[in-house]
Formats: structure tokens, C-alpha cells, sequence
């Protein structure tokens, strides 16, 4: 444990006594832990903020010494320049580390938005789904519909958000990218449930997975990395770049146009590639400027994949 905090120090990140935290209700689950929201009260002064509980009850008790500490210092290697207040990335606080009997729990610290929910979840609201009757959805034209055809999940619905705020979130998303990219990070997960919209902006949370690409180009490192679906393809190989992230960014572009691109959940390379193929052409037929920037963004070759900086051009002239 004291190794632990002697390296917290080294990246300058806030220890709090476990008094000073206090926990509300829960509003997620990883992998490692439980979301919260929460409370830091620091000088008297006491501000909101969201508490990831990593515990060693979720660690076998080979594991629990090797990996639970690595995989927070992991994430606090990048938290840790995320220290003050950014437009698009959520900042950090600080930890601490609560012990009772045999189990460890320590508590990152981390900023909270006025968003109640990830970009997933926003999308999955009836706000953007406009309910139909048999006859109306039988003579709809929508590519969502068109390709869930009999698809019980959403079986006479309709995907409307309107384009412009289509177009409008999906900037959002690449200025927080592009962030990301401009300290030398590389996120590794990015989908729509590791981002929350504030109302005016996008913000990318959960570094779990993210490595500091430095000066690199392109870097190997685990092969474990990712979402199925929205990873790249070199990514099982342990191969990252800045443009693997570009691919999500491609996956989630045709998930913002189109509300709901995966008729099933799988693991296969393959049937997520072909999903992702089948939402491109529809794409093509809805708006072909887009259909040419997503195109280059999901190629399988990284190397054909722009950098965020030139996406970003392109998203200026592509209009509703």
C-alpha cells in the first residue's frame, strides 16, 4: 500500500480522508467496481462529484495485489493532467482508500456534469424515437427501419432526432476527441456509454483503457483493449494510434445518424464489421459527404484513416 500512495505522489494526485467522501446512489457498474454520486467536502467547502469504487472483492486474491493497484495508477497516469477544468474531458479530484477486514476500496474522485446519463442512453430516449402504428411503419422509407425490419426491440418505431442536431453532436464528439489527442492520449474505448453531453458540449469519461502514445505514431501494447463493435481491427493485435480511436469515432458517428446500428449482440469481428458495412451504405443514401468521411474513418487500414484535426475540417462543410 505504501508503494501505492508513493505512486499517486509522483503524479502530484490529491489524497482525501475517507471522511471527507460521502456516497449517494449508484448510477453505474464496471468492470473493477460501482459508480456513485457523490460528495468531497475539501476546506469546509463541499462540492458534488462522481465516486468509481474500485474494490478488492472484485479481484481474485491472485490478482487482488498485481492488478487492482495497476489498473488505478493506469488510469491515474492519464486522470492526472486532467486536474483542472476542460470543455470536454472530465477532470479529477483526487482518491482515497477506505479498508475494512480483508478489503480494499479506493475511491477516485471525479468531476460531476449536469448530464444524468451517457451518450448511449440520451439516444435511447423517447425524445428521439417517435412510436408508429403498423400501417405508418409498413410505409416508412427510414433506414433504421429499413434494416430493423421485424425486429422486435423496436418493432414500429421510428429514429427522429433531426440532422442538425445530428451533425451538431457528432462535432461535439470530435472537439472532445480531439482534446484527448492533443495531450498525446489515446483513448482505446471509445463508444457513446463512455460520453456524456452537457448540453452544450460532449465529454469523454473512463481512461481505464487509455495509453499515453508520447511521441509515437503507433505503439503495441495489450491486446485487450476496446469495445467489440467499436474497436479497430489491429487493436486485438495490441497495435494503437491515434487513428484506432478514429475508427470508434466512425462506429459512433453512424450510431448518432441512425440511433441503434447493432440488430444483435456479438463478439464476432466479423458480424460487427458487417453491421457497420450494412449502416454505411444506408449512410450513403442519406447524406453522401458524411458517407465519405466515415468511410475513410472505419477503413480496416489504419494508415487510410484521417487524424481527428482533419475530420474536424471535413465536418465543416458537411451540412443537413
Amino acid at each position: 500500500m505504501d508503494s501505492f500512495h508513493e505512486q499517486m505522489e509522483e503524479y502530484s494526485f490529491p489524497y482525501y480522508e475517507p471522511e471527507d467522501i460521502k456516497l449517494k446512489n449508484n448510477i453505474g457498474e464496471g468492470g473493477t467496481g460501482k459508480v456513485y454520486n457523490g460528495t468531497l467536502t475539501i476546506f469546509g467547502d463541499t462540492i458534488d462529484c462522481i465516486v468509481k469504487q474500485v474494490s478488492s472483492d472484485n479481484y481474485d486474491e491472485y490478482h487482488r495485489n498485481r492488478m487492482m493497484y495497476q489498473d488505478i495508477i493506469d488510469e491515474v497516469k492519464i486522470g492526472h493532467r486532467f486536474m483542472s477544468k476542460s470543455k470536454y474531458l472530465i477532470q479529477f479530484y483526487g482518491y482515497t482508500v477506505f479498508e475494512k477486514d480483508d478489503n480494499v476500496i479506493i475511491y477516485l474522485l471525479m468531476e460531476k456534469t449536469n448530464s444524468k446519463e451517457d451518450l448511449a442512453k440520451y439516444l435511447g430516449k423517447g425524445l428521439f424515437w417517435n412510436k408508429l402504428t403498423k400501417k405508418e411503419y409498413e410505409s416508412s422509407t427510414s433506414p433504421t427501419k429499413m434494416y430493423h425490419e421485424g425486429r422486435k426491440k423496436i418493432k414500429y418505431w421510428d429514429y427522429i432526432m433531426p440532422v442538425k442536431d445530428k451533425l451538431n453532436l457528432i462535432k461535439c464528439m470530435c472537439l472532445a476527441v480531439q482534446e484527448l489527442h492533443n495531450f498525446k492520449i489515446v483513448h482505446c474505448d471509445l463508444k457513446l456509454n463512455n460520453m456524456v453531453y452537457t448540453g452544450k458540449h460532449v465529454k469523454l469519461i473512463d481512461y481505464g483503457a487509455s495509453q499515453d502514445l508520447g511521441k509515437d505514431k503507433l505503439m503495441n501494447g495489450p491486446g485487450d483493449l476496446g469495445t467489440p463493435g467499436f474497436m479497430a481491427p489491429e487493436m486485438s493485435d495490441g497495435w494503437i494510434s491515434y487513428q484506432a480511436d478514429i475508427y470508434s469515432l466512425g462506429v459512433c458517428m453512424l450510431e448518432i445518424w441512425f440511433g441503434d446500428i447493432w440488430p444483435s449482440e456479438t463478439e464476432s469481428y466479423h458480424k460487427n464489421r458487417q453491421y457497420v458495412l450494412d449502416y454505411l451504405q444506408l449512410l450513403k443514401k442519406d447524406n453522401l459527404d458524411l458517407y465519405k468521411l466515415v468511410k475513410k474513418c472505419v477503413s480496416t487500414e489504419y494508415t487510410k484513416r484521417p487524424l481527428i484535426k482533419t475530420v474536424l475540417s471535413n465536418l465543416q462543410n458537411i451540412h443537413s
